[in-house]
């Protein structure tokens, strides 16, 4: 379940909208190198489409926020009232056929305007 819960995030900061577009970010990048060495994996079975509305279901909301904020806050001061947006860019040219695109990737504290 962490391993899927990790690659939707990844998938919606990459700007998938929704549980099609994350399935369809999952089996074009979950297998690359470079994906399960940030997931600590070597092999990984990308779930159906089916299984992903199935999983979304079960994920506690509330749980997945305060997670989130945990891990930003290793990073920025953050009040519990703080919104963060996030947003997530590749930088287009960047790729080549030896190396992925560079990707930037920005939070932004809407009270404090930290970023």
């Amino acid at each position: 379940m962490p391993v899927v819960m990790y690659l939707s995030v990844i998938a919606i900061l990459m700007g998938a909208k929704n549980v099609i577009e994350i399935s369809q970010w999952m089996n074009a990048n979950a297998k690359r190198k470079e994906i399960k060495k940030l997931l600590g994996v070597e092999f990984f079975k990308v779930p159906k489409k089916s299984r992903l509305y199935e999983f979304y279901e079960i994920v506690d909301k509330a749980e997945l926020e305060s997670a989130f904020r945990r891990w930003i806050g290793g990073f920025v001061k953050l009040q519990s009232k703080d919104m963060v947006a996030v947003d997530a860019k590749v930088i287009r040219g960047s790729a080549t056929k030896h190396k992925s695109a560079v990707g930037v990737l920005s939070a932004l504290l809407s009270e404090s305007r930290e970023h």
